[in-house]
């Protein structure tokens, strides 16, 4: 039983075509989807860093509670910059390259996220050598078939 057309939102005004497709073109870009889940990667490492960071042996073995607050605190902060800058470019990767990816080949099915799976473990584990980024390669492939399979793709 079909509805119909959504309705507007009352206290918005209607969008013009133009806008739609302007924000339609906006926000289907492999930039936007590159940057958005920077963001959402970069600040989803942050919280996992902030919240790990408290089990670290060092932090709680200093003496005192002030400066085991302060000394935990700092590790808070610096973990959670560092898990978020890794969660951020990962997502900004494979975001955009999936895009891209999917862009070229003109369909979206579960070979665009493994060959952007593929792709985002060889760049990451590029410092390592070749034999890293193609381990790099197959585990994260692998991680985006699991992903993909689980959420119904």
């Amino acid at each position: 039983a079909s509805q119909g057309p959504p309705r507007p939102v009352p206290w918005l005004p209607p969008p013009k075509p133009d806008q739609e497709k302007i924000l339609l073109r906006i926000s289907e870009s492999c930039v936007f989807k590159g940057v958005l889940s920077a963001g959402m990667g970069g600040g989803f490492g942050f919280l996992l860093g902030f919240a790990f960071a408290g089990y670290d042996p060092a932090v709680t073995e200093i003496k005192g509670f002030w400066p085991q607050v302060k000394a935990s605190a700092r590790a808070s902060l610096v973990k959670g910059w560092s898990l978020g800058k890794s969660f951020g470019a990962l997502g900004a990767i494979f975001a955009s390259s999936e895009c891209v990816i999917d862009k070229m080949r003109a369909r979206h099915d579960i070979y665009n996220g493994l060959a952007a799976g593929c792709f985002t473990g060889a760049v990451i584990a590029r410092k390592g050598g070749a034999q890293a980024m193609g381990v790099g390669c197959v585990g994260m492939a692998a991680f985006s078939a699991v992903i993909d399979t689980v959420m119904k793709h």
